[in-house]
């Protein structure tokens, strides 16, 4: 009932973006009071403990440049253009790996079969988050071709393991 009230008195916005422009915003809807900015919830500090044990997983590939990407399977995170950047990549950087974590992938195997990539790409398939923050710190680039969402957790995750992002 505390959070419905809470609710029902503001307006409330999710991103550090708009948090910046609040003043920009409290000038358009006039009700300074009714603003309230509510930031996601990554723990920093279990990100840096797991990071620090991860070398184990990188060092089975210490040969290659490891792009990875989180995401269930859903239309809005792109798989598509995930896997045709990433033929790209492979141009140039033919020992690169793309490490993929996430729920429901078949449809993203089958794809990387068409594009001819599936030897080029690590499938875990489900990764609990103690385990997934290990294998974030082991990317060198993070890619996130996301068709609809503002700020993914995913995304949040990988800044705070440090990793370089290229994100749509």
């Amino acid at each position: 009932r505390a959070i419905a009230s809470f609710v029902a008195e503001k307006d409330i916005f999710i991103s550090q973006g708009v948090a910046d422009s609040r003043s920009f915003i409290e000038k358009i809807i006039q009700r300074k009071s009714k603003v309230e900015v509510v930031y996601n919830g990554v723990d920093f500090e279990e990100i840096n403990a797991a990071c620090k044990s991860s070398s184990e997983i990188r060092e089975n590939y210490r040969e290659n440049i490891l792009f990875g990407h989180v995401g269930d399977y859903k239309k809005e995170k792109n798989h598509t253009l995930l896997l045709k950047t990433f033929q790209s990549i492979l141009k140039s950087y033919p020992s690169a790996k793309l490490i993929v974590a996430g729920k429901d992938l078949d449809q993203v195997k089958s794809l990387a079969v068409k594009y001819n990539l599936y030897d080029s790409i690590v499938f875990l398939g489900f990764v609990p988050r103690s385990d997934l923050y290990e294998y974030l710190s082991i990317f060198d680039i993070f890619l996130f071709p996301s068709t609809s969402e503002g700020m993914p957790e995913a995304v949040v995750q990988a800044i705070a393991a440090k990793v370089p992002v290229i994100a749509s």
